[in-house]
């Protein structure tokens, strides 16, 4: 589920809380390793073996990864709808590079910035860590909706096309509080709390809106993250 905008604006904010993460991460780094003289401690799994939701700080030019700031799983019943409607591609490759460049170069506002990361530490993560589905739902649009606002001058309003904004809206109104555009869209989601709920958000989005069966699923999020193993025949 791709929110869209997070790297660009939440960085900034975000750049204190994560430098106090890591000079904590230094301090038990430091505790480990003294409580370590009976053996060697294991080394943290890499950050792709552990998903589910995650939060980083944002990087500084030039820095590789950026640190993680937190990371939670999701409930395991609650389905994320993907609608993919034949509305057009959202922007990628070169294009997408270029309005990337042309946003970072007009200095978003500080009261933005500020209002994303309240919405991302204060209201995303609690109401996650809580399994609170509607709350999560709110907030996930909030955040959606205002990135929206700040990409305005690429795609021409909040959602690449009208018809997003009608179909986020007809997901709310069937009571759906937690929907958006994915990255440049066209591809919208939607959270269900389970998957009876998201069976019938599919059927109600296919007769109101025509779509094939083909242009919606429903899917979980992951929380165990990559697995890969290597051919010993190799």
């Amino acid at each position: 589920m791709a929110l869209g905008g997070v790297t660009v604006f939440v960085t900034e904010a975000s750049l204190q809380l994560g430098e106090m993460v890591q000079r904590r991460k230094l301090d038990e780094d430091k505790d480990g390793d003294r409580h370590a003289s009976h053996g060697r401690r294991p080394p943290d799994p890499p950050r792709c073996a552990r998903a589910g939701n995650k939060l980083d700080r944002g990087k500084r030019e030039g820095q590789g990864v950026a640190p993680l700031v937190a990371r939670s799983v999701f409930p395991e019943e609650w389905r994320i709808v993907l609608i993919i409607p034949p509305w057009g591609q959202g922007l990628h490759g070169d294009g997408e590079n270029a309005a990337f460049h042309s946003l970072v170069s007009r200095q978003f506002s500080a009261t933005l910035t500020d209002t994303l990361c309240r919405l991302a530490l204060l209201g995303m993560l609690p109401a996650l860590i809580e399994h609170d589905w509607h709350v999560f739902g709110e907030v996930i649009y909030e955040f959606n909706a205002r990135v929206g606002e700040a990409f305005k001058p690429v795609q021409k309003g909040i959602y690449a096309d009208p018809r997003i904004a009608e179909l986020i809206s007809f997901i709310r109104r069937q009571g759906i509080p937690g929907a958006g555009q994915s990255s440049w869209g066209p591809t919208v989601f939607a959270l269900a709390d389970d998957d009876s709920r998201a069976a019938d958000l599919a059927s109600r989005i296919r007769n109101q809106f025509g779509l094939s069966a083909q242009a919606i699923l429903s899917t979980r999020a992951c929380n165990q993250g990559a697995d890969s193993t290597a051919d010993a025949a190799r």
